[in-house]
């Protein structure tokens, strides 16, 4: 019965389990997304209001990339963080 034990032992085969997907870009753009979130509710009467842009537009850049690739979770919400700043912007300038 040993034997048997033994030799069943050695010709499984160990299969290990696939790594996690993870997607970069559309986590850079949801960090993106919410820095920008974050800076625009500290800075939103100032020069500072540019920054905030530029970090939008990126956001907005790299999410559209992420995407492309799945998981589209972080992407999603990436673009949708990143796309507020300028259209908040936009409507208090304007209105």
């Amino acid at each position: 019965m040993d034997e048997i034990r033994n030799t069943n032992q050695y010709c499984q085969q160990q299969y290990q389990a696939p790594a996690a997907a993870t997607n970069k870009r559309g986590n850079k753009g949801f960090l993106l997304g919410v820095i920008s979130i974050i800076m625009l509710s500290l800075f939103y009467d100032s020069f500072m209001v540019w920054i905030v842009w530029v970090i939008s537009i990126s956001g907005i850049i790299n999410s559209i990339k992420g995407l492309r690739v799945t998981p589209r979770g972080f992407a999603i919400a990436g673009l949708a963080l990143s796309i507020f700043p300028p259209v908040f912007h936009f409507i208090t300038l304007f209105i």
